[in-house]
């Protein structure tokens, strides 16, 4: 029984042995992989910030997009607004000359209104004089009314 424990021990020394010599070989393998993965996880922090950058520039390009469409938008009612203003003149100095030439003829139709009312005057005051002077010769007898008169009774 003795042999049977004894091998016992010396196989669970066996299998610690193996085991110190293989944890022994598989360590330096260990810290080699246990280096490239902090390798890879720093480049990887790497790459996520890159790409976060890289992401930023994107949205900067297309807020920068959205900056240009914008100016063009400005710029587009900025010539409809010159366009409106200068029409807005135009009519403007249209009116202007409108009320001149109203004004010119106003004033030309008083004048004609004017010289129409005078002409009348001078119209009336004409046949106003005929008158008086037919109604004078009528008032006092001429030698040939009277000679008329006298033939005729």
């Amino acid at each position: 029984m003795n042999t049977g424990s004894h091998d016992k021990h010396i196989n669970a020394k066996c299998i610690e042995n193996l085991c110190k010599g293989m944890v022994h070989n598989i360590i330096p393998d260990l810290e080699k992989a246990k280096v490239s993965v902090d390798e890879a996880l720093r480049n990887q922090e790497v790459l996520i910030e890159t790409v976060q950058q890289e992401n930023t520039k994107f949205v900067d390009c297309t807020s920068m997009g959205q900056l240009v469409d914008m100016m063009h938008e400005a710029k587009s009612y900025y010539n409809k607004l010159m366009t409106v203003k200068k029409d807005m003149n135009m009519l403007s100095d249209k009116t202007q000359r409108l009320k001149r030439r109203a004004v010119k003829l106003q004033q030309q139709k008083q004048k004609e209104e004017q010289y129409s009312i005078q002409r009348r005057e001078r119209e009336l005051e004409k046949e106003q004089q005929l008158i008086a002077r037919v109604a004078k010769k009528s008032d006092t007898p001429s030698p040939s009314t009277n000679d008329h008169d006298s033939n005729t009774v």
